[in-house]
């Protein structure tokens, strides 16, 4: 298997939340230091996949990569794509900073599935919805990704439905749950320090 290169999607507009989904803090860190810190347990590298204007405010000693402008502004496959020009002949395991229930557990298990026979390794939740921001990409699916962005296809859900994937159906897909809105935040934040304490 080809080295595994943590990549944290935080890079998005954050249109519904309205307020920079990076700075959320549902824990004792952000959101996005969150997500670095569990991927380094398992990956031979990790970057904070971000924009221009989040640059700056990333905290020395986490690696990041600014999305490079000929893919900017087309959603996560952005990042995703210029993690590739970096890094052709690694793969990645991708993780956005969407997702505060997801703990370690589930990536574990999701590397659990990762083999030689499948070029994506990701989940589906119970609505049927595969998980594109929770996955594996080995490097031999770079290549029909480039080939999709240049036929001016983006969503990343759509290329994995083509692709030889491993899908995974998890018991209990609370985790999977995708924090987009304000309302959503103070919810979960208010969960999560319940359990907590």
């Amino acid at each position: 298997m080809k080295n595994l290169v943590g990549l944290v999607l935080m890079g998005g507009k954050s249109e519904r939340m309205t307020t920079d989904k990076s700075q959320l803090l549902y824990y004792e860190m952000l959101q996005c230091y969150k997500v670095f810190e569990l991927l380094k347990n398992v990956c031979d590298d990790v970057y904070l996949l971000c924009n221009i204007a989040q640059a700056s405010q990333i905290k020395s000693g986490y690696k990041f990569i600014i999305d490079d402008e000929k893919f900017a502004g087309n959603g996560p496959i952005s990042g995703l794509l210029t993690a590739i020009e970096k890094f052709p002949n690694h793969s990645f395991l991708v993780v956005a900073i969407d997702y505060p229930y997801l703990q370690f557990k589930h990536i574990q298990d999701l590397l659990e599935h990762r083999n030689n026979n499948f070029d994506i390794v990701c989940y589906r939740n119970k609505r049927g919805y595969i998980e594109p921001l929770i996955a594996v990409y080995e490097n031999v699916c770079f290549k029909n990704l480039i080939n999709y962005f240049t036929n001016n296809k983006y969503s990343l859900r759509l290329f994995i439905e083509h692709q030889n994937a491993k899908i995974i159906e998890p018991f209990d897909d609370a985790f999977l749950q995708s924090i987009d809105t304000f309302d959503d935040y103070i919810e979960a934040k208010n969960k999560i320090n319940i359990k907590l304490n």
